[in-house]
């Protein structure tokens, strides 16, 4: 599908829950105990831009760290009458598991991610490798700050993992971040607080701290995040 729509553009997000895991003893967030999995499906004149995919429930690896609750994807769009078969296009906000595992069941759309996420996915350890592969005919793979059609725009927002991105979506006078895991929780960008456990790295602090500025100087009317 082409993305070329002119008409004008009253976004209308819907939040799909995805299931959560149960955070193992040395994560970072382990007093949370559990981590709640979203993922957003954008409504556009286009068709539905799927923001992030949620955790697959076939890896025996995550099966034992974390223990999921998996919500299919199906599932969760026909509370709103929706389909797997209606989503136009994917926008994964990186590739880590919880945010890409159930990409076979929307194979065969357009599936934007960024060239420096899919070099970071090849490190032993990142992901779940059959989860985060995307079809040679599927994938866009860019660069930094991309257009994807009149009111949304992917932005380029590195600091949890190198090929971090989120989706700004404008119209009807509003702008909405959705932000994917840019920050873990709304006080990163409300607060200017920079979640020391939610970088790729300390070496990561820098691009961070850009990102969160970048992000605060929209001026948002919302944040959409995919754990909180």
């Amino acid at each position: 599908m082409s993305f070329e729509s002119g008409l004008s553009f009253h976004p209308v997000i819907r939040r799909l829950d995805l299931g959560r895991v149960h955070l193992p003893a040395w994560h970072p967030r382990y007093s949370d105990k559990t981590a709640p999995i979203y993922a957003y499906l954008i409504e556009h004149p286009d068709g539905p831009v799927l923001f992030d995919c949620g955790c697959g429930g076939d890896s025996e690896l995550i099966n034992s760290l974390y223990q999921p609750q998996v919500t299919q994807l199906e599932t969760a769009l026909g509370a709103f009458n929706r389909s797997t078969q209606d989503v136009a296009a994917i926008v994964l906000s990186h590739l880590h598991f919880d945010h890409c595992g159930q990409l076979p069941a929307v194979a065969g759309r357009p599936t934007y991610v960024q060239k420096s996420e899919i070099v970071a996915a090849q490190a032993s350890g990142y992901t779940v490798a059959k989860w985060a592969s995307i079809p040679e005919p599927d994938l866009r793979a860019i660069s930094g700050d991309e257009p994807l059609a009149p009111g949304l725009k992917i932005m380029f927002t590195p600091g949890h993992t190198p090929g971090h991105q989120s989706l700004i979506v404008t119209g009807g006078g509003q702008t909405t971040i959705v932000g994917g895991q840019c920050c873990y929780t709304h006080a990163g960008i409300e607060n200017d607080q920079l979640e020391y456990d939610n970088l790729f790295g300390p070496d990561w602090e820098t691009a961070a701290r850009d990102t969160l500025a970048r992000l605060r100087s929209l001026s948002a009317d919302s944040l959409l995040l995919a754990h909180a």
